[in-house]
């Protein structure tokens, strides 16, 4: 399973970096960053560091052997459900969609939470 790479691309995405804004700041090609996202090319141990220390997660996130997220200076921890089923929310979710049909919206919450027994 492709994870570290998966990581990555979210963790670049997620702070609205392109590869070649993130390359620059890890000082590396952009094409070499891109081979480390789809996981064709072995990421060296210290641009995982890097990466680690850039976006302020743990190491182990980065890795894929732990599923702990620092975020705002706090460390959230987040079962594999729980990052499962955020993935399906933001597949569907838009502000279009809220502003749209709050109560539908509402619903498939509602719903999803049951799928992954969630309480909420």
């Amino acid at each position: 399973m492709a994870v570290i790479g998966q990581r990555i691309r979210e963790l670049r995405k997620n702070n609205g970096l392109t590869q070649r804004e993130l390359a620059k700041v890890l000082n590396v090609g952009k094409t070499s960053l891109s081979h480390y996202e789809k996981e064709e090319r072995t990421i060296p141990l210290e641009v995982v560091i890097k990466i680690a220390n850039y976006f302020e997660v743990d190491i182990n996130y980065i890795l894929g052997t732990d599923s702990i997220i620092k975020s705002d200076k706090r460390i959230l921890y987040v079962s594999d459900k729980e990052i499962e089923f955020l993935e399906e929310i933001r597949k569907i979710s838009t502000y279009q969609n809220i502003l749209i049909s709050p109560k539908n919206y509402a619903r498939l919450i509602e719903k999803k939470t049951k799928d992954y027994k969630i309480k909420m």
